[in-house]
């Protein structure tokens, strides 16, 4: 779970960069990004409706959903596409020829962002020399956590 300081310094990150794209930061957008900052496990889109419901009621599924677009659109979180979840991306730093390595843990479900430059570099490399190019943004990776390790699991 992140530290009020470090959800502060994601959200004042987050607020950076959209003043240098030029694109709006909306507080339900901000709110929903923080919700998924606080959910190191990721939150269902209908998990995530929920929690914003309890700071403005009148919040429907749309609101939900448009958040969660921009958050995708611009690289501020992730799709766990085996688990159905959506997770703040923790390096907000991905450019769109970059793939995030997502670690899923299949004991306790925690999603971990592994970011290693040299093995993005190697895959592309790769794909491209067999003529191939990535397409998705996240490549989800299911590997046992640390402490899941420890517990024998």
């Amino acid at each position: 779970m992140m530290s009020d300081h470090d959800v502060q310094s994601a959200l004042t990150e987050v607020e950076s960069i959209c003043k240098q794209k030029s694109i709006q930061l909306t507080p339900i957008r901000k709110l929903a990004f923080s919700l998924l900052l606080t959910a190191p496990n990721g939150l269902k889109a209908y998990e995530l409706l929920d929690k914003i419901k309890l700071q403005k009621s009148s919040a429907t599924p749309p609101t939900a959903y448009r958040a969660l677009d921009f958050l995708l659109e611009h690289g501020f979180a992730h799709k766990i596409s085996k688990l159905n979840t959506f997770v703040a991306c923790k390096h907000l730093c991905h450019h769109a020829d970059t793939p995030s390595f997502l670690l899923i843990c299949p004991c306790c479900q925690n999603v971990t962002e592994y970011d290693n430059e040299s093995m993005n570099h190697s895959l592309i490399d790769a794909l491209a020399a067999s003529g191939f190019r990535l397409m998705e943004k996240e490549i989800e990776i299911t590997a046992t956590c640390p402490g899941c390790l420890t517990l024998g699991r």
